[in-house]
């Protein structure tokens, strides 16, 4: 009698361990898909992010170029009204 008592409780361990095994190896499914999910998000905002740097720095390149062209055309002009004899009005 003890005997079996001993093996329906073993049973039962047995049982309940299989079904908390179960249930994490659920839980642990849901984290790897949500976790796949995450990067492949992150792979499209990592493009994303790429894309925006590219188009920051040609912004940077074509402002560059713009303060270059102006400070050439400053300096083109100050040379033009020097030879007219004229100040510049230009505060230093």
């Amino acid at each position: 009698m003890k005997k079996n008592i001993g093996i329906g409780v073993l049973a039962l361990i047995t049982i309940l361990s299989m079904m908390y095994a179960y249930a994490q190896k659920l839980t642990a499914s849901k984290q790897r898909q949500l976790a796949v999910e995450n990067m492949e998000i992150a792979k499209k905002e990592r493009e994303r992010l790429l894309i925006q740097i590219n188009i920051a720095n040609e912004q940077k390149a074509i402002a560059e170029q713009k303060a270059d062209d102006a400070l050439k055309r400053n300096k083109l002009l100050e040379d033009q009204l020097k030879k007219l004899g004229i100040k510049s009005v230009r505060k230093k």
